[in-house]
């Protein structure tokens, strides 16, 4: 009976021993995320935000030089996780958004810098996509808590099956508009 008991400690021991690190690592992974998510918001979503009021050309500027450094952060992010996946990467969902999320804000930052924006046909549907686009990586870093992690992965499963039939959608509108051009 004692090498029983002492077996039950010795398994509780290591149960509950492995139970605190994996507890430790994630509040630690909660943390970094928060302060992650607090930077992007502030430095990021806000300048974006701001900027699309075109309160003044110094002012929109600014906002697009403060907004520079998180993206160069998510960009340094992706290429460690586009080394690490490889062409996995290109699978996750989350990983597009980013993809996507930093070649508008590139197209925005060269149109905006080379002064070319007031002249730019869509600028203010790219500044409206790369909101959008802001609103759905903050679903991402509000994953991590608790309360809201299944109700965002279940927002992303229904995104991702809307997609396509936006895409078809899109499609059929064009060429029901471009037929229109025509026959007008």
């Amino acid at each position: 009976l004692d090498l029983d008991a002492g077996e039950q400690k010795l398994q509780f021991f290591g149960e509950s021993t492995i139970i605190n690190i994996i507890e430790s690592q994630w509040r630690t992974t909660q943390n970094v995320q928060q302060l992650v998510f607090q930077i992007y918001m502030a430095l990021f979503c806000v300048p974006m935000c701001v900027s699309s009021f075109r309160i003044s050309d110094e002012v929109d500027s600014l906002m697009f030089y403060i907004a520079t450094l998180p993206a160069l952060l998510l960009l340094a992010i992706e290429i460690v996780q586009f080394r690490y996946m490889g062409s996995e990467y290109f699978s996750a969902d989350w990983n597009m958004l980013d993809l996507t999320q930093l070649i508008v804000f590139s197209v925005l930052f060269y149109l905006r810098m080379n002064g070319v924006d007031s002249k730019a046909l869509y600028y203010p549907e790219l500044k409206l996509i790369n909101i959008m686009l802001a609103s759905m990586k903050t679903l991402f870093f509000i994953r991590i808590y608790e309360e809201y992690g299944l109700l965002v992965q279940m927002l992303q499963s229904c995104i991702v099956a809307v997609v396509p039939f936006c895409v078809y959608f899109i499609v059929f509108q064009l060429v029901f508009s471009i037929c229109y051009v025509i026959l007008e």
